[in-house]
């Protein structure tokens, strides 16, 4: 029977990139490699920025190619917060995604009502940054 048929498809293939550009912001050279990898793997072009202030800039210039902006929140000279007001600022409908190794309540609630689509707990497994990915990019 077809019922079942999604069920049965390993979870890694539902996850998986349709060529879209991620714009991904961390400070931390380790983990910005690694989810750098896990996105490439998966199919995602990837675009990284060290912080808030030079993610803004190459979003400036290239809006119109990024499909989807993963952002850490401490950052040194534009935090996420920020960023996130700034992006908004050059278009009003992009799609963030903040991640934070502190997400209580204060943040978590600043970071929805500036407009982040989703919220990734630090550290996230491969499985949850993909699968997040997938939830805000799907239609």
């Amino acid at each position: 029977s077809q019922e079942h048929s999604l069920e049965e498809l390993p979870k890694e293939e539902i996850a998986v990139a349709n060529n879209e550009t991620v714009l991904l912001v961390e400070d931390e050279e380790l983990i910005r490699s690694i989810a750098e990898d896990i996105l490439q793997s998966s199919g995602y072009r990837v675009i990284t920025a060290v912080n808030g202030a030079e993610a803004a800039q190459i979003y400036r210039e290239q809006s119109s190619e990024i499909d989807i902006v993963v952002t850490d929140v401490m950052m040194p000279v534009v935090g996420g917060l920020e960023l996130i007001g700034l992006l908004k600022a050059i278009n009003p409908d992009v799609r963030v995604i903040a991640a934070s190794g502190l997400m209580h309540g204060e943040i978590a609630k600043n970071l929805s009502n500036a407009g982040a689509m989703a919220l990734l707990s630090k550290p996230y497994t491969a499985d949850k940054l993909l699968g997040t990915l997938r939830e805000v990019l799907s239609p």
